[in-house]
């Protein structure tokens, strides 16, 4: 194994799950209640995703829901990401529990920006049996454009995080309402016409920066 790969397994690692939960390992092998859908608007909605895709053994889910910075940290790419998900698989029978994690407080810790972090964090501390699992997630903004010209098979996106909404959106308050002006970077195809635009937004999404196991 290639030593950053098993770095990054180290850092993922959950203690194996003994006593009672073994025996929930050989009836349960995801979560109990439905899986949310695929959301990153709030911390607790990024942490369910999380968790269930954790659960649910879908690394690509996992990929998804971690932060440019914390995969900068890792310094793997998606592909190198799924062998290093197979080998923690590998060394942690229970942790298709992860869902089941109850998290001591609803309500997440909320470290606002600062001038050392730009970024507002969100902490969350989860319990498993004779586990402790710490998960903070960054709030992120980002703009992004779908498309399929003529000559696509498939439609593609663009998109990219900015330092803050203001960059690419603007309000213009009216008598009676309020407009939003959008103004994104683009796409990077001349001549693509509004009708091949698929959609265009901007928005805010909260995810995974660090995670780490107390035992």
């Amino acid at each position: 194994m290639r030593p950053r790969i098993a770095r990054v397994a180290a850092v993922f690692l959950l203690v194996p799950i003994s006593g009672c939960c073994a025996i929930s390992q050989a009836l349960f092998c995801g979560p109990r209640e439905p899986l949310p859908r695929r959301s990153y608007l709030t911390p607790q909605q990024s942490l369910k995703t999380f968790l269930a895709a954790v659960s649910c053994d879908d690394a690509q889910t996992i990929w998804e829901s971690v932060g440019p910075d914390m995969k900068k940290r890792m310094l793997l790419s998606e592909f190198e990401w799924v062998i290093a998900w197979n080998r923690i698989k590998e060394k942690t029978p229970g942790i298709h529990l992860a869902y089941e994690a109850e998290p001591r407080n609803p309500k997440p810790v909320v470290q606002p920006a600062s001038p050392g972090r730009p970024f507002p964090l969100a902490s969350f501390t989860l319990s498993l049996p004779g586990t402790t699992i710490e998960v903070q997630l960054r709030k992120y903004v980002y703009w992004k454009v779908m498309f399929q010209t003529e000559d696509m098979k498939q439609p593609e996106e663009v998109s990219a995080h900015i330092p803050a909404l203001g960059d690419v959106m603007k309000l213009k308050r009216g008598k009676n309402d309020t407009k939003i002006d959008l103004s994104l970077p683009g796409v990077p195809w001349h001549g693509v016409k509004l009708s091949e635009i698929l959609s265009a937004s901007a928005g805010i999404e909260w995810l995974v920066y660090t995670f780490r196991i107390i035992r």
